[in-house]
């Protein structure tokens, strides 16, 4: 009779690299044998100059060197500049807000009671024109955003738009419905 034969134990899944691994070990291989070492322009910055520059259309190429030469950069990167300094205007104008609003609703109960409900009023007639305000400066924002997001040449470096719905609740929940 025959012996009976010994069933294979499955072996355990092994660990598939992917391209990028692959390539970064062999990369680190490469780089321990110093493969790398002594090569031209080795430690030095690499130029990305507009001749370099796949991004750059080969008609554009001088108008952008005259621009970065004046101190300029290309248009979507100014734009770019001018959308972070609006945003930054926005952050500031709201906390500037939210901290009157804070002021005077502390400060409210301070004043005589004949005086406190014209104050409360002109509270929130200022507060309802900060609102009005601000949502134009998103909406403004948003068309520069929009803007931006259009010349871009990677869809990567893309801003997402400014929410007004929620900026706008954000700052419309600083000021209570009643002066507390």
């Amino acid at each position: 009779m025959e012996e009976p034969r010994e069933i294979p134990s499955p072996k355990p899944p092994r660990h598939l690299e992917t391209v990028a691994e692959r390539t970064r070990r062999l990369l680190d291989e490469l780089a321990e044998q110093g493969f790398f070492q002594n090569l031209p322009g080795s430690g030095k910055p690499l130029d990305l100059s507009d001749e370099d520059n796949p991004f750059v259309p080969e008609d554009m190429r001088l108008a952008y060197r005259i621009l970065r030469n004046a101190g300029y950069s290309l248009p979507w990167i100014e734009l770019r500049k001018d959308i972070e300094a609006d945003v930054a205007a926005l952050d500031r104008r709201a906390r500037a807000h939210r901290e009157m609003i804070r002021s005077t609703l502390q400060n409210l109960h301070r004043l005589p009671p004949y005086l406190r409900a014209a104050r409360w009023q002109r509270t929130e007639a200022e507060h309802r024109d900060f609102v009005a305000s601000y949502g134009a400066m998103i909406d403004e924002v948003n068309r520069k955003i929009d803007d931006f997001n259009l010349s871009v040449p990677v869809v990567s470096l893309q801003v997402a738009r400014i929410n007004r719905q929620h900026a706008l609740a954000q700052i419309a929940s600083c000021l209570p419905e009643t002066p507390g």
